[in-house]
Parts: structure tokens; sequence; C-alpha cells
């Protein structure tokens, strides 16, 4: 998994290991592993950046869930970069390496505010992200659609 050092991931992480999955986690060197090391998962050093380190996270797995990305960044170029580019090197390489699940953690903001206030979205609704990190997660929702 990416992302698995982070707030969601740690609990995706509980949750796979509560019901024995063995759990391999993409995790920067100088990423807090510490809470992670409950689980007894393998890590892999490195980045969404990094295709190698993808790649040794995707070998020989059957479910990839994919958590990492930014939800603070400087500047729009940094969330496309980790968020959209980062998502479409974790599907080559979840494809490449035969993984038979992939898992995109997304956000709502990807879909941009509720329509006609506070009904809940439905099927139909238009995407229209409001910010530089919700447009990032639409597009990498839409790599899945590509890769389909």
């Amino acid at each position: 998994m990416t992302g698995g050092t982070g707030f969601l991931g740690y609990h995706i992480a509980e949750a796979f290991s509560r019901v024995g999955a063995r759990l391999r986690v993409l995790a920067r060197l100088r990423s807090d592993r510490d809470r992670l090391r409950t689980f007894s998962p393998e890590f892999v050093d490195g980045d969404l950046s990094d295709p190698g380190a993808l790649r040794a996270l995707a070998s020989g797995a059957s479910v990839f869930v994919h958590a990492g990305g930014l939800t603070q960044a400087p500047t729009a170029g940094a969330y496309q970069k980790v968020n959209e580019e980062g998502t479409r090197l974790a599907v080559q390489a979840a494809c490449a390496g035969g993984v038979e699940t992939f898992i995109l953690i997304s956000s709502l903001a990807a879909a941009g505010p509720t329509p006609e206030g506070a009904r809940p979205r439905r099927e139909g609704d238009g995407l229209e992200p409001q910010s530089e990190y919700g447009r990032s997660k639409l597009a990498a929702e839409r790599i899945l659609g590509d890769e389909g």
C-alpha cells in the first residue's frame, strides 16, 4: 500500500492486518514508521515518483491500496506530480506486477460541492472540484478509467 504512514493509511493497514493480510508499505525514508510496526509490515523505501519502488511494492501482491498523496501543497504542480502522476505510476506498477485488485483512495474534493445544497450527490451530478487538490484527485480517478 501507499500512504500507510499517514492518518487514513494507518487505519487501512490496521483493517487489513485484522483479517490476516500480509502488509507491504511504501514509505519515504523520513516517514514515521513506528505506528505501523505493530502490524509487522514489509517496508519498501521510496515514494510515488519512484517507479522501481512501486514495482517492488506491487511484486507478488494481489491487492494494491493506493492511499498516498498530498493534501496540502505549495503549488498546483506539486499536487499534479504526486496525486496525478504518482497514481499513474502506481497503476502502471500494479498492472505490470499482475495485481488483481487496485483500490484508489480518493476524496470528495474530486467531485466538488454538493449540488442543490445539502442533498446527497447522485451518479449523474457533474464534477466540479473547487481546489487544486480536488482537481488532482479527479485527475487520479480518471487515470483508472483510462487504464481500466
